[in-house]
């Protein structure tokens, strides 16, 4: 097989996976302050079992308290 073969085949491969969506994503993500953790492993605690995760996301949300909303108005 040759290597431009090669090179096209993963090309294809990768565009059937999700991870071209998910590095779309991610970049939204990060576009609107939010923390990503790509490709997490999550243990489940009853089961033991562990689960891949494509991303993980936070993101800190301010809040305001009622004397701060008055001293702004």
């Amino acid at each position: 097989m040759s290597e431009k073969r090669i090179e096209d085949k993963i090309k294809e491969d990768l565009m059937k996976s999700g991870f071209p969506l998910e590095l779309e994503i991610s970049k939204v993500l990060e576009d609107n302050d939010w923390r990503i953790f790509p490709n997490e492993y999550i243990l489940e605690k009853e089961t033991g079992n562990e689960y891949e995760v494509d991303i993980r996301a936070l993101k800190g949300i301010s809040t305001k308290t009622k004397d701060e909303q008055y001293k702004q108005n």
